[in-house]
């Protein structure tokens, strides 16, 4: 069903770390940047923004819920293997996401300068399911 949670399938404000997203600042350069993300398998598809310093939000997600343990992943020119994970476990077949939108809160080690690019990461198997790196409007 189509609606605004946390990656963690909540209706809660996304913040799993200690950058509350109800009270992230919003000073990076990226704020605005979006990205689309690029279906590669499970049927991912979505739209990403980086709404204030520390949440991605996905719009129009999709994807089908399989793999083995697949996170958000942040990284630099979509190198994912040296990226970190963003959020909680996406796994969820076969319910699956479709359509919802999704709050992602960085980790509190982590910036939006850490990333300029996501994936839906299937961490055992180093692989991405969709991918995009982000740009300005």
């Amino acid at each position: 069903p189509a609606g605004t949670t946390n990656a963690a399938g909540d209706n809660a404000s996304g913040a799993d770390t200690a950058c509350d997203a109800t009270a992230c600042p919003k000073t990076n350069a990226k704020i605005g940047w979006t990205t689309l993300l690029t279906t590669k398998f499970h049927d991912v598809q979505g739209i990403a923004t980086i709404v204030d310093d520390c949440t991605i939000v996905i719009t129009g997600f999709f994807f089908d819920g399989n793999g083995i343990d697949v996170k958000l992943y942040g990284g630099i020119d979509s190198n994912f293997n040296a990226g970190f994970p963003i959020g909680p476990q996406l796994f969820n077949f076969p319910v699956g996401y479709d359509n919802v939108t999704l709050s992602f809160t960085l980790p509190a080690d982590k910036t939006m300068d850490d990333l300029n690019s996501i994936s839906v990461w299937c961490i055992k198997a180093s692989i991405s399911f969709g991918d995009g790196v982000f740009a300005a409007p």
